[in-house]
């Protein structure tokens, strides 16, 4: 077999996804079909990889395209070695790093996007990460947060406990 041109991190476009005001559903992305196979990159613009870099077939004319899509609509990703020349010079492009030097560095950020969580804001401020569904009561140094909003996006937390029923 032939030696690989790089590392990089395969993923695959959600089957459905909630979309629109009154959250239907909808199958794959406008450009990529549920199921698809795309390259990703890291996080090239301090938003923590919400938005990412991917590289992949379009679902019509089934040509490489290289577009930015929500990490969200990400599954099962995994490290892959690159033979390419094609997918090869679209990773290569900046901005966004999509190539990687060994398999292990491209398994470590695999490993990452596969973690499902959501957005976490705490009094107003200090934004983690925290699963989803998000829990009821997070503690973080030491104080005691409780669930105040979430939607498919992020959770609000507040340090005052919840209302009482009389």
């Amino acid at each position: 077999m032939d030696e690989p041109l790089g590392w990089g991190v395969v993923a695959n476009i959600v089957q459905e996804r909630l979309a629109g005001p009154d959250l239907e559903v909808r199958r794959g992305l406008k450009h990529f079909a549920g199921g698809a196979r795309v390259w990703v990159s890291l996080p090239f613009s301090g938003d923590g990889g919400e938005r990412l870099y991917v590289v992949g077939r379009h679902r019509v004319g089934h040509r490489y395209i290289r577009i930015i899509i929500e990490s969200r609509h990400l599954k099962n990703a995994r490290a892959k070695a690159v033979y390419s020349p094609t997918v090869h010079r679209l990773l290569s492009k900046r901005p966004g790093v999509m190539l990687f030097d060994s398999a292990e560095k491209a398994a470590e950020w695999a490993a990452r996007l596969n973690y499902r969580g959501i957005e976490a804001e705490f009094d107003g401020q200090r934004w983690y990460w925290v699963p989803d569904p998000p829990p009821m009561e997070v503690e973080r140094d030491g104080v005691t947060y409780y669930l105040a909003h979430f939607n498919h996006r992020r959770a609000r937390y507040s340090s005052l406990p919840p209302p009482r029923e009389p």
